[in-house]
């Protein structure tokens, strides 16, 4: 009795580091990436972008950077106002401020390719909803040579890539 429980405990154990074994070749299968697909790594900018219903929303300033495993953008409006001339040792007005940043989108963080879709985990951002309420987000992408076109729930935007 004592050795076929000591047969069954062995072969158990096997049974369970096989299965963690598998478990762990997969999970690093999938993190590989497809070296035969085009990448999105390096720096792009937008050349069109629209809203949800299909109003273009350009002219744009901005400025994306794929690296391996992260991510950076910056998108500012061309509109947007420069703070005024003020005398020194005095502070700008809250208002000049808030017009100064509110046409800047700004967030940082990791991403991965999964599928026909571009997810960033965003580590860090210049609203705080994007890191505390929304800290993932999903695009498909398509990727043609240097032109990259993404679509979110909130619209499209197509990049080309800076040289």
């Amino acid at each position: 009795m004592k050795r076929s429980f000591f047969y069954l405990a062995i072969f158990g154990m096997f049974l369970l580091f096989s299965c963690q074994s598998n478990q762990t070749a997969s999970e690093e299968e999938s993190s590989v990436p497809d070296e035969s697909a085009p990448s999105i790594v390096g720096a792009w900018e937008i050349t069109s972008s629209t809203d949800a219903e299909g109003t273009d929303i350009t002219p744009y300033r901005s400025i994306i950077i794929y690296t391996d495993n992260f991510y950076s953008v910056e998108i500012a409006s061309e509109n947007r106002p420069s703070w005024p001339e003020i005398p020194e040792g005095e502070e700008t007005a809250e208002e000049n401020i808030r017009n100064a940043y509110e046409g800047l989108t700004s967030n940082s963080g990791r991403y991965s390719i999964q599928g026909d879709s571009i997810i960033h985990d965003i580590i860090v951002a210049k609203y705080p909803n994007f890191m505390n309420d929304f800290p993932r987000s999903a695009f498909a992408y398509t990727l043609d040579g240097d032109q990259l076109v993404t679509t979110g729930s909130r619209g499209s935007r197509t990049y080309r890539r800076l040289r």
